[in-house]
């Protein structure tokens, strides 16, 4: 190879990384102008019309009608506290917790090569959730009501096990081993059941295309899902596209988000969000060029070295 060809060469790899940097800088600046262009525009104040004073009542007649008491005020339940729970059958888990948001796929995970981005983005969905989250025992064991807990269900196989690889997680020693879920013991034929029967029940159209793809998803109901009807509340979240980097950031988002009061449909995507997945994906491009032009470079400089040739 000679010098101007490689030094051609080098130009054209810089010039793909420049336009990757571009096009993802260009990216986030898009979702930013849709993002405040989105708001509705501060209404101009209007000088306050005159005051004018209503003739005084005149005065009734006593009446002796019993009063009536006033109607309950029924207040919703909010979760303040967060627990998990495998789920190993349909059914599997017990009413009265203010909401269950279940953790799902829409791909049977034991058909998916090794290595699959899906894989990776359960994995990393699974361990956020499991480091930071007491199990149901645990719950039990602190008195928490589980009226103000929100509850994790995670499909599972039958009677898990902790491996060598779960010592990864920081779990306490007193959570029983059979509450452990890794990747292996992820039951995805079940998920991909409970998603179906979560599609069912959501009656808006835009929001059950969210849950066409592969996953993973966060779907939360107010009840268990068993016991769900149509067009109730639910908040949801699709995770099909977010960088594995990312999870625990969702993951405490979603949290926070679930403590406000759920009274429709709602999808889970904040723009913050949005624009931490893109960066994670940017770095990750830009690290892959880096790695090809320390390549190109590294042959070209070995090709050009009189020294090396003689070797040769």
């Amino acid at each position: 190879m000679s010098i101007s060809d490689s030094l051609r060469k080098r130009w054209r790899t810089a010039i793909w990384v420049f336009l990757a940097a571009l096009a993802s800088f260009s990216g986030a600046l898009w979702l930013l102008t849709q993002h405040f262009a989105l708001r509705p525009p501060v209404p101009v104040a209007q000088p306050p019309a005159p005051v004018v004073k209503p003739p005084a009542p005149r005065p009734e007649a006593p009446t002796t009608a019993p009063a009536t008491a006033p109607a309950p005020v029924v207040v919703a339940r909010v979760p303040l506290v967060h627990a998990y729970i495998p789920i190993r059958t349909l059914n599997d888990v017990a009413p009265g917790y203010a909401m269950y948001t279940y953790v799902l796929t829409g791909v049977r995970l034991d058909r998916i090569r090794e290595g699959s981005n899906v894989l990776s983005r359960m994995k990393a969905l699974l361990d956020a959730i499991e480091t930071t989250t007491a199990t149901s025992h645990e719950l039990q064991e602190s008195g928490a009501p589980i009226e103000e807990t929100n509850l994790f269900c995670i499909p599972a196989t039958a009677r898990t096990k902790s491996s060598a690889s779960s010592g990864a997680r920081a779990r306490s020693s007193r959570a029983p081993i059979q509450d452990e879920i890794d990747l292996k013991q992820y039951n995805s034929a079940l998920a991909v059941i409970y998603l179906s029967l979560a599609s069912q029940r959501i009656t808006d159209e835009a929001a059950r295309r969210h849950l066409s793809g592969e996953g993973p998803f966060l779907v939360s109901f107010l009840k268990p899902i068993e016991k769900v009807t149509g067009g109730a509340s639910v908040l949801l979240t699709d995770l099909s596209a977010t960088n594995s980097k990312a999870m625990s950031t969702v993951v405490d988002a979603y949290k926070q988000r679930i403590r406000t009061a759920l009274t429709e449909t709602q999808v889970f995507n904040p723009i913050k969000l949005q624009l931490l997945n893109i960066i994670l994906n940017s770095d990750e491009y830009v690290r892959i060029e880096q790695v090809a032009i320390a390549s190109v470079l590294g042959k070209s400089s070995k090709s050009e070295n009189p020294l090396t040739k003689e070797r040769q």
